[in-house]
């Protein structure tokens, strides 16, 4: 296996911490982590490297009504990208599970999950703005989602004492499940990104101990 993709990232916040935890996959299973001035979730991974999510404080204060889009550059940067132009009231205040989407043209948008409802922020261009929203099916719990190539959201899920490999098709958010008995259950499973290859790779984590990362034809990849 040549270890997961590079757009393979999670947060995470220790107890009593105000701020998260950037955690970057990297060639080799290698880990990046970077401590963060925010308190961030659903987040997703741009082809550049830049990763986006979405921050409720900033260094312990918490922002007035909605989350902000922020951006994480490759180097490290942080950059606010302000509120979110919207006719909701607080429609982002329970994200968390979330992926980027590219185009049409320079259009970059978060595919965000926030309870029973999907929601689309476009990051560019222009300010950050609400532009789509949809009810989920209902589903077990996702901690974290991507994209294929074919604009479905795809995701393991291990609620219920049964992991499985969840499929949301493009349009219509149709779900399709594909049990995995080599996975462990638990809803434990945050961090999720497809490879070139079209695998989807997962991070199961762990109270206790180093998480693990595995892809959906079951190989071990590599330990955090």
């Amino acid at each position: 296996d040549a270890g997961p993709p590079a757009g393979l990232v999670w947060v995470g916040r220790a107890p009593g911490a105000q701020a998260s935890t950037l955690y970057r996959a990297g060639p080799g299973g290698t880990v990046r982590r970077q401590v963060l001035p925010y308190a961030v979730n659903a987040i997703g991974c741009a082809p550049d490297g830049s990763v986006y999510g979405l921050a409720a404080a900033r260094d312990g204060e918490r922002f007035d009504g909605e989350p902000h889009p922020v951006r994480v550059r490759p180097d490290g940067t942080v950059d606010d990208l302000g509120p979110v132009s919207s006719d909701e009231r607080y429609p982002l205040a329970t994200g968390y599970a979330a992926a980027l989407r590219a185009g049409p043209g320079a259009v970059l948008s978060l595919v965000v999950a926030t309870g029973t409802t999907l929601r689309e922020v476009r990051l560019r261009p222009g300010p950050p703005t609400l532009t789509a929203t949809k009810p989920l099916p209902r589903t077990a719990f996702i901690g974290d989602w991507a994209l294929d190539a074919r604009g479905d959201l795809v995701t393991v899920t291990g609620s219920g004492g049964r992991a499985a490999l969840l499929r949301l098709a493009a349009g219509t958010l149709r779900p399709a499940r594909t049990a995995l008995p080599g996975l462990p259950d638990g809803s434990n499973y945050g961090g999720a990104a497809v490879a070139p290859d079209g695998s989807l790779y997962v991070v199961h984590h762990r109270a206790q101990g180093r998480g693990t990362i595995y892809n959906d034809d079951l190989s071990i990849s590599v330990s955090d």
